[in-house]
């Protein structure tokens, strides 16, 4: 037979960002840079979850150079709520963005010939420049123009009306996080002779820049005119790197939620769909109204492990739509509405994006960007809190 069973049904999860601990991951990522290097932070995907224009905000007011978004927008999004550093869009645009990108001072990347077309057949008018930076694939594979064909995307660009104007050259790397990698090496290597071509086909003077959070730390000889940070702003950085360098970043979002049911359940009895976690002994599960639509990753089933009154307890049974369960029989004096703490620090225990990422094989990115906009955020800053929806 079941035992005592206690319950009260409340979404009661929600997500704390310190944009304090922004701040000084931010400090942390200027203390590596070479003089003169400026930070285009990397602020797409709603700044991978912890909410873009509170993270741009105060981004801007720490005085970052720039930021770089996904999509046209989100670039707007940042402008519409006040923001003025210069703003890139990594990805692709349409016509009917182009106007919009001119209008609101957003820099858009070109890869290929069809672009300039776009722009042309927009049929934009008055005599500001659109702005452009190139993205040349050094060996990345994604977008980005082979650096064979980046003579003849210039000469075109200089060809087009209305006039656009070259700002910048980029390029991505492939595998960053490995320090002394020969393909980094190597598409470092491929980028100095995409900057001289550049240099011999249009003569001027671009922004350049290469580097995302690892190669920060791993390739500083590659710092430019600027780095594009994202995951180190917000306390993580991929391994190898991490181990090697140990930087002072500090995670900047914590996960919440409370234990809304506890049952004993006896030797034998099941957990969750397909029978998953079968009890070996008398177990004591806690029902926390966290689930894989809030972000909770599903491949991290009957791996990972959250903190509960300090002490780790772990996640029992196929994690569901909207509820997982914990098995809390090795924590002493767990009751109904006990903070559950899935990501960030509880007493003297942490959890980490990485840690968690490694339950679930995948990277901290995902982590991360998973979180539905239906948890809600909360932001700390400076002893002050406040709520969003």
């Amino acid at each position: 037979m079941f035992a005592v069973m206690e319950s009260t049904m409340t979404r009661a999860s929600a997500v704390t960002v310190d944009l304090d601990a922004l701040a000084a991951n931010l400090a942390v990522v200027r203390q590596r840079l070479c003089p003169g290097c400026g930070v285009l932070a990397v602020v797409k995907a709603d700044a991978y979850g912890h909410g873009g224009i509170r993270v741009a905000a105060r981004l801007s007011a720490e005085g970052v150079e720039g930021f770089g978004v996904a999509t046209v927008a989100e670039a707007m999004e940042l402008r519409r709520a006040g923001l003025r550093e210069r703003i890139l869009v990594f990805g692709d645009f349409d016509r009917r963005e182009i106007a919009d990108a001119l209008l609101y001072g957003i820099e858009l990347t070109l890869f290929h010939e069809d672009q300039i077309r776009r722009v042309e057949a927009a049929g934009l008018a008055g005599d500001v420049p659109l702005r452009v930076q190139i993205n040349v694939d050094t060996g990345m594979g994604r977008l980005g123009i082979l650096p064979e064909d980046l003579g003849s995307l210039m000469a075109r660009i200089s060809q087009a009306r209305p006039r656009i104007e070259i700002t910048g050259i980029y390029s991505h790397l492939a595998a960053s996080e490995y320090l002394g990698d020969p393909e980094t090496e190597e598409q470092y290597a491929r980028f100095e002779r995409v900057l001289q071509a550049a240099q011999r086909a249009r003569g001027g003077r671009y922004c350049r820049h290469l580097l995302n959070s690892a190669g920060i730390w791993t390739l500083p000889q590659a710092h430019y005119d600027f780095v594009r940070p994202g995951l180190a702003l917000y306390g993580a950085l991929l391994e190898p790197a991490a181990s090697a360098f140990r930087p002072p970043l500090t995670p900047v979002l914590r996960w919440e939620t409370r234990i809304v049911h506890l049952k004993n359940l006896p030797r034998g009895a099941s957990v969750s769909y397909g029978r998953s976690f079968v009890c070996p002994t008398p177990r004591r599960i806690a029902v926390i109204p966290v689930g894989y639509a809030d972000g909770l990753l599903r491949a991290a089933s009957g791996r990972a492990s959250v903190l509960v009154r300090g002490r780790r307890a772990p996640l029992v049974g196929t994690i569901t739509m909207d509820m997982s369960m914990v098995d809390v029989t090795e924590v002493p004096g767990v009751t109904l509405g006990d903070e559950v703490v899935l990501l960030g620090r509880q007493g003297e225990g942490a959890i980490t994006p990485t840690e968690m990422a490694r339950w679930a094989g995948t990277i901290p990115y995902e982590v991360l960007c998973a979180i539905s906009p239906r948890i809600e955020r909360r932001y700390l800053e400076t002893s002050r809190a406040t709520e969003q929806g």
